[in-house]
C-alpha cells in the first residue's frame, strides 16, 4: 500500500448516483435486497482518484471494482451511494476483504514508508514506521487480502520486473503502476553503486603495493650496484651495467 489523497466527488455522483440511490434506501428501508448499482456509474472517476491503481495492492489495475470500504453486506447500507467510502480495488482484492471492513487498513490512512518490498522475492512487508494502532489493520491487508505474497500479486509483480529487465518498462513507468516495485529495484540499484566504488579500491591499492614492492627493488638493485662500482673505482660503468639489469 502507498499514500492515497481523498479526492471530491466528480459533479456526476450527486445526480446519477446519491439521488436516485438514497431515494430506494428511503423506499426499501426495510428490504435485504442489495441496492442498485449506481456507484458503477463513477467507477472511472474513482480508478483516476486512485491513479488507476487497486488502493491495496498499490499495481496498476484497469478493470478494477468500487469497493464500499464499509460494506452493505456488513452493515453500511446507508454509505452505499456515499463517495467518501469508495475505495478502487481489483475485483479478486474486493473479494477477499469481504465485510472485514474497518478490520482491513484504509488506503487513505496510509503514510509514506510504512511498507516495502523485498527483492528478489517479490514479498510486500510492514516497516517499523507504522503506528502500532495500524499494525494489526496492516497485518490483514497482507495475510487476509493476500497483498504480501499471495500467489496472484507475485505473478503480476513478477510481470513488471520482468518487462523492467528486458527493457521494455522504465523506472518512470513503474513509479505510476507498480511504485513500490520502482522503489525497491532504486535500493537495489544505489546498493550496487555502493559495493562497486569499494571493490575498485581494493584493486587501486593492490595495484600500488605491487607498483611500489617493483620500485622498491629497483631501488635496492642500484644501491648494491653503487657499492660495488665504488669499491672497484668504475663507478659510471657499473651504473649503466646497474640500469641494464634493473630494466630487466
Amino acid at each position: 500500500m502507498i499514500p492515497v489523497k481523498r479526492s471530491p466527488a466528480p459533479k456526476k455522483h450527486a445526480s446519477m448516483v446519491a439521488k436516485p440511490g438514497n431515494a430506494w434506501l428511503e423506499k426499501n428501508a426495510a428490504s435485504r435486497t442489495r441496492p442498485p448499482g449506481h456507484w458503477r456509474l463513477v467507477r472511472a472517476e474513482l480508478a483516476e482518484a486512485f491513479g488507476h491503481r487497486c488502493g491495496y495492492s498499490a499495481m496498476y489495475e484497469p478493470v478494477g471494482t468500487v469497493d464500499h470500504y464499509l460494506s452493505i453486506e456488513g452493515g453500511a447500507r446507508h454509505l452505499a451511494y456515499d463517495w467518501s467510502n469508495y475505495r478502487y480495488a481489483a475485483g479478486w482484492v474486493n473479494s477477499s476483504k469481504g465485510t472485514l471492513d474497518d478490520l482491513v487498513l484504509d488506503p487513505f490512512d496510509v503514510r509514506p514508508g510504512w511498507f516495502e518490498m523485498l527483492l528478489p522475492s517479490l514479498q510486500v512487508v510492514m516497516t517499523d514506521r507504522i503506528p502500532v494502532r495500524f499494525r494489526s489493520k496492516a497485518t490483514v491487508v497482507l495475510e487476509r487480502l493476500q497483498i504480501g505474497h499471495g500467489e496472484q500479486v507475485i505473478r503480476m509483480r513478477q510481470a513488471w520486473l520482468t518487462k523492467y529487465r528486458e527493457g521494455k518498462a522504465s523506472l518512470e513507468l513503474l513509479d505510476d503502476w507498480a511504485p513500490l516495485l520502482a522503489e525497491a529495484l532504486r535500493k537495489e540499484s544505489a546498493t550496487t553503486r555502493h559495493a562497486l566504488p569499494k571493490a575498485a579500491h581494493k584493486r587501486t591499492a593492490k595495484r600500488a603495493r605491487s607498483a611500489a614492492k617493483g620500485h622498491g627493488r629497483k631501488a635496492r638493485c642500484r644501491r648494491r650496484e653503487r657499492r660495488s662500482a665504488m669499491k672497484t673505482g668504475d663507478v659510471g660503468r657499473r651504473e649503466c651495467a646497474s640500469k641494464a639489469a634493473c630494466k630487466s
